[in-house]
């Protein structure tokens, strides 16, 4: 269930308070192209100096003034499956990579 915190009514009230005086109102909506997470444009203030805000929605179906952030690329390395210590260790003697890697860690 939503709390009142993570809806887009609330933050929109949270940043641009709107009242009688000074209404607001989505002007544009749509899906960021790379990962089709939405966003809303909602304008408020007074009619001769308008402010415009973008609200992002985030995987965890918050909205909040910045884009989610890109997933970034990572990689593990872990010994291959069934190598004893002395084949790591020879494979390092031989140019292995593997077991480069493995002997510079286990010394």
């Amino acid at each position: 269930m939503k709390t009142p915190e993570t809806s887009l009514r609330w933050i929109v009230e949270k940043w641009l308070a709107p009242s009688m005086v000074s209404p607001v109102r989505v002007t544009q909506f749509s899906r960021v192209r790379e990962r089709g997470n939405r966003y809303v444009r909602v304008e408020g203030g007074r009619h001769d100096s308008p402010i415009r805000i973008y609200f992002f929605r985030h995987d965890d179906r918050t909205w909040c003034v910045f884009p989610p952030e890109r997933a970034r690329l990572s990689m593990l390395a872990s010994p291959a499956p069934n190598r004893t210590a002395r084949e790591v260790h020879d494979g390092a003697r031989q140019g292995d990579a593997i077991g480069r890697m493995m002997a510079i860690t286990n010394g």
